[in-house]
Order: structure tokens, then sequence, then C-alpha cells
């Protein structure tokens, strides 16, 4: 059996094209596309063009809440309409507006030219990580505050509450 072997490997190792196809353009392949697509690990500095007409403690504490993020850097625009002739005209990417009004709806809109999405995409991303984010922090503060309304006492093992809980039982502390 090892005789077979070792005739069958002299006359593949004669046969270039044989270890060109094996051997060598794979791994040329490999090299290839390793550097076109590798991993880029530097991170992309995100700009964030902004225009404050509400001019609300809420709209600040958004805007401390997003220069907090990594890679993000914002730029106040003093002029809503001049920022989006600027987006029409490319010389902006992105316009993030914070309309009279966002303290009581919290209604804000992000401007981008439809054409540039993939520019738009990272920031749209971000944007929404921190929305997803601060409604769930909301959330649980929510749930916190019922926490402490309820009637029974905590100094117990989690089981036991579990079982008090499922059961409705009041405890008297």
């Amino acid at each position: 059996m090892i005789p077979m072997y070792v005739l069958e490997m002299k006359k593949n190792l004669k046969d270039k094209g044989l270890i060109f196809w094996t051997l060598l353009l794979p791994i040329a392949f490999i090299v290839v596309f390793a550097s076109i697509f590798g991993s880029d690990t530097t991170d992309q500095e995100l700009t964030l063009h902004y225009v404050d007409t509400d001019q609300s403690d809420e709209s600040a504490e958004l805007l401390q809440e997003i220069s907090t993020l990594e890679n993000v850097e914002l730029v106040k625009e003093e002029s809503y309409a001049n920022s989006v002739e600027q987006i029409q005209s490319g010389q902006m990417n992105v316009l993030f507006h914070l309309p009279e009004g966002f303290s009581n709806d919290g209604s804000a809109h992000l401007y981008y030219e439809q054409v540039r999405e993939e520019v738009a995409a990272p920031m749209i991303a971000m944007l929404e990580n921190l929305r997803y984010g601060l409604q769930a922090e909301e959330q649980y503060t929510l749930a916190q505050e019922e926490w402490k309304m309820l009637p029974w006492s905590l100094n117990f093992s989690r089981h036991r509450l579990i079982f008090l809980m499922k059961h409705k039982i009041q405890v008297e502390s």
C-alpha cells in the first residue's frame, strides 16, 4: 500500500500543472482576497452635523449623549435651510435636525441624499443603536420604580420572591 502511495506522489510531483492548480493558486487566492477584503482595524470617524431649533434641556441631553459616543464628532450648524442646501449640493453628507417641539414628542429627523445612502448608513445605525439603548434604559428605570412600589419586603431569597410573585402573596414587613 505504501509503495503505491509513494509511486503516485512521485508521478504527481512531476506534473507542474497539478502543483500549480492544487498548491500555488489556492495560496495566491488566499493572499489576494485577504489583502482586498481584510479587516480594517481603524475605526471610522463619523461627523454628525446638527441643527437644534428646539433648544430645550431634552435636546441638549440627547446631543450630550451622542457626543459621548466613540468616533462621533458633532458639528453645530446655525441655519437649517442652509444645511439642507448643503446636503442637496453634496457639501454635507448627513444632517440631524431637532425641530421645535422635540421636547414634547421626541421626534428628530435625519436628512441625507438618497443616492448617498451608503455614506449615511453608519450614522443611521449609530442613531438606531442609541435609540434602542435609551429605550431599554427608560424601560429599566420604569421597571425599577414599579418594583419599589410592590407591597412586599425584599429581604428573602430570589426563589421565594418568585414564588410570592406567582401566587400574589403579600408579605407584611
